[in-house]
């Protein structure tokens, strides 16, 4: 017996991957006749293959219960064996205690090798796919009610918490209502108007807004304020007259900025506290939150009033501080640009960037030019008194000045032939279109007829000249960004906006913000024209044809013929080659050494 568990335990040793039970005995009857006796006690077999892991009963409790049956059976006098064949069709080992049966285990037997693979080709029986069907359906049902239960004790605990909360509001409705009837509130009571408990999870801070609101008022706009007109012109960047008009046209088209009752009764921000906050803002380039020690205003509040100001700006001012020249705006400009050596010449071009501090990664190439950074560039034209007529806003930074062009809006009214004809004479020679002054050092701008450039390394005098004046000339534009971002350090630092629709509005306020205050200030500048002395006996006064004085159409274009048409003059090379020549010679016999 024991030369048959040792045949057996070695042959279990050899087991090699792939060996069934038939191997693993043939190998233990080998090993035995090996040492000269046949193996052949299937008892001894059957208890060391149980000991295997892959056959160890974990379970014991059933064994022990059927020895104990057996025992009994024995005192009965009973017959301990059984059958082959249980009731339920299982197979059983013949009578031995010690050996367990598929009774006895409720360990269940691994899948084999032969099985696992049918498996994984979808070769299982009916029998095997209906049990693992039920076990599954089972488990669905038992998730599906622990599911029903959960949204069942969720619901009851929402309904609990609506009913306390219904019913905590309608004591605080009551108790402000009986607050709100009495004219005249006790100490007590406006202390506990004044401390009661917010609905929201947020912390309140009483900033004592009307405190800022009369501090505001005794500094600057009271009868006998405690800073000087100047010092309110350094500080609001305009004059006290033309703030007052902005802050009167703003609150009468927005209702944000009209101070109302808040639930509790108190008066709200005075739009003189939003409009300034919003101004200093613009003005300093600071954070929402400097402006909250002045005028007692949280940052939230600051940036919902600077949103609401350039829209307002916008809407009450923007068709007449950034509409196109008129009839007597252009014969302005004609005199004053003919008095400057440049007849027909209207302003200046050029573009600005603005740098994008939250600009969106997946965005920072795109925007990205030659400083490194992600910036927006602004196209503007403007005249002698820093007045900008054009802007256009929104183009990426990696673009050049020549693809902004191409993009811009400025000739529109030119190729759809409405705008008014100008007629001047240079050097003899008779010219019907006005043209703008461009940078020449770098040859971006096309050779156009509406353009003229200076000249690149000027070798003779005549073009030094020229060149000096014209440079000279065009550097209206370059002034009119310097005076812009000084006056709004918004637009001087990197942007702290995330939304470029915002940054637009807020570029076109400022600008609109800055022609008023040209408009308002013109009379003061110390190369001031004025339009009665000139605009009735002008050579250049703006006609049509036919006599008539212009009026802008906004009708579309007659024909595409007349587009093209106009395109063509607009882009002749020769016309632009023939007014640069006829301009070089004009300023050489009115600023020559000889005059």
């Amino acid at each position: 017996m024991e030369t048959n568990g040792l045949a057996c335990r070695e042959a279990n040793a050899r087991r090699r991957s792939g060996m069934s039970d038939n191997d693993v005995e043939k190998e233990a009857h080998s090993i035995y006749e090996v040492g000269g006796s046949k193996f052949v006690d299937l008892v001894v077999f059957n208890e060391v293959m149980s000991k295997h892991p892959k056959w160890n009963v974990h379970d014991t409790t059933h064994v022990f219960h059927r020895q104990s049956e057996d025992v009994d059976d024995q005192q009965s006098g009973g017959s301990s064996k059984r059958s082959k064949t249980s009731e339920d069709g299982r197979f059983s080992i013949p009578s031995n205690p010690e050996t367990p049966t598929s009774e006895q285990s409720t360990a269940t037997r691994p899948i084999g090798r032969y099985k696992a693979k049918r498996k994984g080709k979808g070769k299982v029986s009916q029998s095997e796919c209906t049990h693992e069907s039920a076990v599954a359906a089972e488990i669905r049902a038992m998730r599906l009610t622990r599911d029903v239960e959960a949204e069942l004790i969720k619901t009851r605990i929402e309904l609990e918490r609506e009913k306390l909360q219904r019913n905590a509001m309608k004591m605080k409705e009551k108790m402000l209502l009986q607050l709100l009837a009495k004219k005249h509130l006790s100490p007590e009571d406006e202390e506990m108007k004044r401390n009661q408990i917010p609905t929201a999870n947020r912390r309140y801070c009483d900033r004592e807004r009307e405190f800022g609101a009369e501090r505001l008022i005794n500094n600057y706009f009271s009868d006998s304020p405690t800073y000087t007109p100047e010092i309110f012109r350094r500080r609001f960047r305009k004059q006290k007259p033309l703030f007052i008009r902005i802050v009167e046209a703003v609150t009468t088209n927005d209702e944000f900025f009209q101070q109302r009752r808040d639930a509790t009764g108190r008066i709200g921000l005075s739009s003189l506290q939003k409009c300034t906050g919003a101004m200093r803002v613009l003005a300093y380039g600071t954070s929402s939150d400097v402006v909250d020690e002045y005028l007692r205003m949280s940052s939230s509040s600051t940036r919902d009033a600077l949103v609401h100001f350039v829209e307002g700006v916008i809407s009450c001012f923007g068709g007449t501080y950034l509409r196109r020249p008129n009839e007597q705006d252009l014969a302005r400009l004609l005199y004053v640009g003919e008095q400057r050596g440049f007849p027909g010449m209207i302003g200046s071009i050029d573009c600005m960037h603005w740098e994008w501090k939250n600009c969106p990664n997946v965005w920072a190439g795109q925007y990205t030019g030659r400083s490194g950074k992600p910036t927006i560039i602004l196209e503007a034209v403007a005249s002698y008194d820093l007045w900008i007529w054009h802007a256009f806003f929104g183009i990426p930074g990696s673009c050049n000045d020549i693809n902004v062009l191409h993009r811009s809006p400025i000739f529109n009214d030119v190729l759809e032939g409405r705008t008014p004809k100008v007629n001047y004479v240079v050097n003899g020679r008779h010219y019907d279109r006005a043209y703008y002054l461009t940078d020449g050092i770098y040859p971006i701008y096309p050779s156009w007829a509406v353009f003229v450039k200076s000249i690149t390394s000027p070798q003779i005098r005549k073009h030094k000249l020229f060149a000096q004046h014209q440079e000279s000339v065009r550097k209206d534009v370059e002034r009119a960004f310097g005076v812009l971002q000084a006056r709004f350090a918004f637009l001087r630092r990197p942007c702290l906006v995330w939304d470029k629709v915002l940054m637009g509005k807020i570029v076109m306020a400022c600008i609109i913000m800055h022609n008023m205050i040209v408009e308002d200030e013109r009379d003061t500048y110390q190369n001031y024209y004025d339009p009665t002395e000139f605009f009735m006996d002008t050579p250049t006064r703006v006609q049509t044809e036919d006599g008539e004085h212009f009026r802008y159409s906004t009708e579309r274009i007659a024909s595409l013929s007349t587009y093209m048409t106009n395109r063509d003059q607009l882009r002749n090379r020769e016309a632009h080659r023939n007014l640069q020549c006829d301009l070089i010679e004009h300023v050489w016999e009115k600023f020559g050494t000889g005059n």
